[in-house]
């Protein structure tokens, strides 16, 4: 069975994952700082995986191989990163060769690469592409941790309201 599993911060309704973006350009420079433009030019062609939302069994390699990797970035910059355990942990997986199950984009919704659409229950949120499938875990990222924002339903028509669950009070 599988001892680590993740999600790949991918989804058709993200954007942002494609040549001369901002988003691959930040990923270049994640890389760079913590290992170096080599390495940085061979991963950021690999989708990034979330340290945000993960699960791991306690016999799994990968905490071990993330312990070294972030150890080494943590002494190489002499300072803090604040993306420095995300991209040891991409790297760890990848140079070591690490299994990982690989789950969607349901299980840790990036609400900075896409905003959820809500459903017309008027409390489930949902992928903003058909089929719409709900989501399991809303990661607030960025620019969405902050008070309630504008939404749309599946009618098309926007919403107001937080995405923390129980909603906030407006």
């Amino acid at each position: 069975g599988w001892s680590f599993a993740v999600v790949p911060e991918v989804h058709r309704s993200y954007s942002g994952y494609y040549a001369q973006t901002p988003v691959l350009d930040f990923l270049f420079n994640c890389y760079n700082a913590c290992y170096g433009q080599e390495v940085a030019s061979t991963q950021i062609h690999h989708s990034l995986l979330n340290s945000g939302v993960f699960v791991a069994t306690n016999a799994a390699p990968h905490w071990s191989a993330w312990h070294k990797q972030l150890t080494a970035v943590l002494q190489r910059l002499n300072e803090p990163f604040f993306f420095s355990e995300q991209t040891a942990l991409n790297y760890a997986i990848r140079h070591e060769k690490l299994p990982a199950a690989l789950l969607p984009a349901q299980c840790n919704w990036m609400c900075n690469r896409a905003l959820p659409y809500l459903a017309l229950d008027g409390t489930t949120l949902v992928e903003p592409a058909p089929p719409h499938l709900p989501l399991g875990v809303i990661h607030l990222t960025a620019n969405t941790k902050r008070g309630v924002l504008p939404i749309l339903d599946l009618a098309g028509k926007p919403q107001t309201r937080a995405l923390t669950y129980p909603p906030l009070p407006m």
